[in-house]
């Protein structure tokens, strides 16, 4: 019994490392599509650590906190709470899987508003609150994060609904924290 248990478990798991992935290679086939179309670079957000992610090259400018950011090329070091970027200077900025480290829920709107500030498009990824070990027994993960039947976003600390990616174009979503 104790083996079938098991077995659900890492399937679960597995669903959403798959998911997250697909989700990953998606919104950066967009993002290279639209630079193509307009010209404009892609910004990310948060350094790339592992191999299965698309690499850290396919931006055009990479943001991070840690100084590690700095030996790659365009890397700058800063945060994203204060992007050193002129409004609109990107075509796409992509936050994959940094806004549930933010410390509350006045970050992630301060994190998604710089985002729309310096980019055409900027995409929000976040981990589904549904998975257990990549989520909800992750302890740097002090923010769950969705987006509402209304657009608008939806934070709280340590609740558990479901995660997507998030799109906005041109306006900073309300960003409400859930009851």
């Amino acid at each position: 019994m104790i083996g079938w248990a098991i077995a659900a478990f890492a399937a679960w798991e597995s669903y959403f490392i798959i998911k997250q992935l697909n989700e990953r290679y998606l919104v950066w086939d967009w993002a290279k599509k639209y630079r193509e179309e307009t010209g404009k670079p892609i910004l990310l957000i948060g350094l790339r650590v592992n191999p299965l992610h698309p690499p850290n090259g396919e931006a055009d400018t990479v943001v991070d906190l840690g100084p590690e950011v700095l030996g790659i090329p365009n890397g700058v070091q800063a945060s994203v709470l204060d992007l050193p970027f002129q409004d609109g200077q990107f075509g796409v900025c992509v936050l994959e899987h940094v806004a549930e480290h933010m410390q509350s829920v006045e970050d992630v709107e301060q994190a998604i508003s710089e985002c729309v500030r310096v980019a055409d498009y900027a995409f929000i990824l976040v981990p589904s609150l549904w998975q257990v070990m990549g989520n909800r027994m992750n302890g740097q993960h002090p923010v769950d994060i969705w987006q509402g039947d209304q657009g608008q976003v939806v934070g709280r600390e340590r609740a558990h609904e479901v995660g997507t990616v998030m799109v906005f174009s041109g306006r900073v979503p309300e960003v409400v924290e859930a009851g």
